[in-house]
């Protein structure tokens, strides 16, 4: 559900900074990121990607969530 008329569905925000990390990681350390499906996940979350209320369209929350935390993890 939309946090508010017009916002960013909160599956979509959580999963672009999951690419965000997973970009920085693999800048830093010159090489893998943390994303198994760097393609899908950049297609959905990336720049230039299209956010949309439809949460069928993302995958399960705990996946995106665990993605977030994998990604922060590995910058620390």
């Amino acid at each position: 559900k939309l946090i508010c008329d017009g916002g960013v569905h909160p599956a979509w925000i959580i999963g672009h900074l999951a690419v965000v990390a997973h970009n920085v990681t693999r800048r830093l350390s010159g090489g893998e990121g943390v994303l198994a499906e760097e393609a899908r996940w950049k297609a959905l979350f990336g720049g230039g990607s299209k956010a949309t209320a439809d949460a069928s369209q993302y995958p399960a929350m705990a996946e995106i969530i665990d993605a977030w935390r994998k990604g922060h993890a590995a910058l620390d």
